[in-house]
């Protein structure tokens, strides 16, 4: 196959550098420092589409989509009517009724806080997954009048509780006696311990039967409804469209409760992208350095090809060539081990934290218990074809002033 004079020339300049050992080192570096930063760049997107993703199911796993508030404090009345008028829209899946309260636990001389959530389990696992979360017991022991208490993992490890054992739930709403303020208070027992996978749920969350929460509280009826929808992004247009069917209730989405945290990761997202395409960027640009001293070593070489025939844009594609080729191989090397570190990034920091017997991915701080990853090949061939594209904008001036050299000038002291 006869290639193009500019092709073969530029594959012997880019393989063969016996005689420019400093060059062919620089290019070597050049193409490490692409393949370091595209490498990173997957491995960081992957990272962050896996924890944003994961973050968002398990919070939306027990959080609400819609929830429709009471603005009476003493809960609805007559929730059924209320949940029916919205399950009247397509889009609406299920509703379940809920009381949300904040408690103290008590067990022994452990004490924490928890919210408090009362539920009917049947219409529960309606609106979430709370029923496969649960590791011990059966979410059917939470009957009206049991006075059963279903926990999180974390917060009966904080008590030091496990099922069958008893609490005491303190809610803060009391009266107030000549003695003081007495809180009301209610044993409970264990009855299941529920593992979600995001710290904030197990350690802080409990629940308890609907008409057991109602009798601590005072209330006559639940608080909030629990709408689930069938389009999860669609929830803030169908917020305004329910909203006129009752006036005296207020709805409110995901994105009301936990929006701001999740344009908060997909901000984060996006300058962490900027930041390590300017490390390929740099890493790029070193291509410059090793170009130019390329142009300068060949200039003999430049002169006699203009002698013989060859123009100042045959030239230049030969620098642009090799340039490219330094791009595309530190490319290559990027995604072909950025890929398989991205897919493994939980295994690897588990198997770091073997190692040095520390955790490197506290769920306290990191609100998920292990580290999650996604790959977006957009994303891949994303970071991709900036690399390469960069590479080629680096091998402009180099090209360029390859292209300017006189042969006349460049023989005059050969």
């Amino acid at each position: 196959m006869n290639l193009p004079y500019e092709i073969r020339i530029g594959l012997r300049y880019a393989l063969t550098g016996r005689n420019d050992r400093f060059v062919s080192f620089v290019s070597l570096m050049s193409a490490a420092g692409i393949a370091l930063g595209v490498a990173a760049l997957i491995v960081v997107l992957a990272v962050m589409n896996g924890f944003h993703q994961e973050l968002r199911a398990r919070i939306l796993s027990v959080a609400s989509h819609l929830e429709a508030l009471s603005l009476d404090r003493s809960g609805f009345s007559d929730w059924s009517s209320i949940a029916d008028d919205y399950l009247q829209h397509p889009d609406v899946l299920a509703a379940a009724p809920n009381v949300q309260q904040q408690a103290l636990l008590v067990a022994g001389d452990k004490t924490q806080g928890t919210l408090v959530r009362g539920i009917l389990p049947q219409q529960e696992q309606t609106v979430s997954r709370l029923g496969e979360y649960i590791t011990e017991g059966d979410l059917s022991a939470l009957t009206a009048g049991s006075y059963g208490i279903f926990m999180g993992e974390k917060l009966a490890q904080q008590l030091r509780v496990g099922v069958g054992d008893d609490v005491i739930l303190l809610a803060p709403q009391g009266k107030l006696t000549a003695a003081g303020f007495y809180p009301r208070l209610r044993r409970f027992h264990v009855a299941g311990i529920f593992v979600s996978g995001l710290y904030q749920y197990d350690s802080g969350l409990s629940y308890i039967n609907l008409t057991d929460a109602q009798k601590i509280y005072r209330l006559q009826g639940p608080t909030s409804i629990r709408l689930q929808v069938e389009e999860l992004l669609q929830a803030p247009a169908l917020r305004d469209k329910l909203s006129n069917i009752n006036p005296k209730v207020f709805l409110h989405d995901w994105t009301t409760s936990h929006g701001g945290l999740f344009r908060a990761l997909v901000f984060e997202k996006k300058v962490m992208f900027i930041i390590l395409t300017l490390i390929i960027a740099v890493a790029a640009f070193n291509i410059v350095s090793a170009l130019v001293t390329m142009v300068r070593n060949k200039r003999s070489d430049i002169a006699i090809l203009r002698a013989m025939g060859a123009s100042s844009g045959g030239i230049m594609r030969i620098f642009l060539f090799q340039g490219t080729i330094i791009g595309i191989f530190g490319t290559f090397i990027g995604v072909v081990a950025g890929i398989p570190i991205a897919i493994n990034a939980g295994l690897i920091l588990e198997t770091i934290e073997n190692l040095f017997g520390r955790d490197l991915f506290p769920g306290s701080v990191y609100h998920l218990d292990r580290l999650p990853s996604l790959i977006s090949f957009s994303d891949s061939f994303l970071v991709a074809g900036i690399a390469v594209l960069l590479s080629l904008a680096a091998t402009a001036f180099p090209a360029w002033y390859s292209g300017r050299l006189r042969p006349v000038e460049a023989l005059r002291y050969e």
